[in-house]
């Protein structure tokens, strides 16, 4: 995470383009102990969340239903 990060650091500088910490979250399968967990979370400084929506899609860890994709039926009516 550390190596990863730096090398978003480095993207950040010589693009001039910066990571929203307010709009960032991290997405941690359940084989990551919650000590890590935190750990994670401090060091980027993003809120761990269990799914979250990026461009209108539903982005998880578990395996999406039918019902996941009723705001698709809503939309359209």
């Amino acid at each position: 995470m550390k190596k990863f990060k730096r090398i978003i650091e480095d993207f950040s500088s010589r693009t001039r383009q910066k990571v929203n910490k307010h709009k960032s979250v991290i997405l941690l399968g359940k084989s990551v102990k919650k000590k890590r967990r935190k750990a994670i979370s401090k060091l980027w400084g993003y809120k761990i969340v269990n799914e979250f929506n990026y461009v209108g899609i539903k982005l998880t860890l578990r395996r999406l239903v039918a019902s996941d994709f009723n705001f698709i039926l809503r939309e359209s009516c």
